[in-house]
């Protein structure tokens, strides 16, 4: 991937693009037009694509399908990093993600950087060490579901090679994260599996706001091990009468700090 200084090329970049209206460039036509609010319109030799940089391999981004208080619908993506650290950034219009300068909010090249920043910086709103077990950070989604009102407008995210998932919150400090517990087998809706499988491959989303994710046995293209998994409450979407109590009786589920949740087969 080339440098985020090369303002010629497309990699290492958000690209926004109008892919309803075709467009010229420099007198060449394309498939797609450039919306007339990108941060680099007719600034050369930027490509006018071009609406964020800095990018190392944003993996899995999303939009909030809400609002927030300031009419922005905002736009989170994950981006693994190479030495250190794994990042979430909110991805904002013109702005400089650090790479290959910055890696989370250490600078890579002392001489690149000024008091320890680079031009137009956008920092992660949230990031954690890249360790032998956690090096993947894997994007995922606002939830804007009615099943689970305890998440709802909390950001869910996991990591590839350990499957742990994860929820950002956010207050007048910044973001926190915390870790979505997944119920042990016993505590289980009877209809429910009781874990996912150890890879986390992506997130996704219907049009109701619930989530659902992938996850595999065996991070390869050979092997067809993987599964779809539907998020729901450990309350179950009915009373747990099958086994999973006390002798077959109805029973809660103790919950903990965030609404603890399992994962269901998703059916079609």
């Amino acid at each position: 991937m080339l440098g985020m200084a090369d303002r010629t090329s497309l990699l290492g970049k958000i690209l926004r693009v109008d892919v309803d209206e075709p467009g010229f460039v420099g007198g060449s036509a394309l498939r797609y037009g450039i919306p007339a609010s990108n941060p680099f319109l007719d600034k050369k030799p930027w490509r006018q694509e071009v609406f964020a940089y800095g990018c190392r391999n944003m993996w899995r981004c999303s939009q909030d399908t809400v609002a927030n208080r300031n009419g922005e619908r905002r736009i989170f993506c994950g981006d693994p990093g190479e030495r250190a650290y794994e990042e979430i950034n909110l991805i904002r219009s013109g702005r400089n993600y650090g790479w290959n300068i910055k890696e989370g909010n250490e600078c890579l090249d002392s001489s690149k950087c000024s008091n320890g920043t680079v031009e137009n910086e956008a920092l992660p709103i949230y990031m954690y060490m890249h360790t032998n077990l956690f090096h993947a950070v894997v994007g995922g989604y606002v939830y804007r579901g009615r099943n689970l009102l305890d998440l709802y407008g909390r950001y869910l995210y996991g990591d590839a090679m350990t499957g742990q998932m994860s929820v950002l919150t956010e207050d007048s400090y910044g973001w926190t994260s915390s870790p979505l517990p997944v119920c042990d087998g016993n505590q289980c809706p009877c209809d429910a599996r009781e874990r996912p499988r150890d890879f986390l491959l992506t997130f996704g989303q219907n049009e109701q706001g619930e989530v659902y994710l992938l996850t595999t046995s065996s991070i390869t293209a050979s092997k067809d091990d993987g599964v779809a998994l539907k998020i729901v409450s450990s309350l179950g979407e009915k009373a747990v009468t099958c086994g999973c109590g006390d002798r077959g009786e109805s029973t809660g589920v103790v919950v903990v700090s965030l609404m603890m949740s399992v994962l269901k087969w998703f059916r079609s």
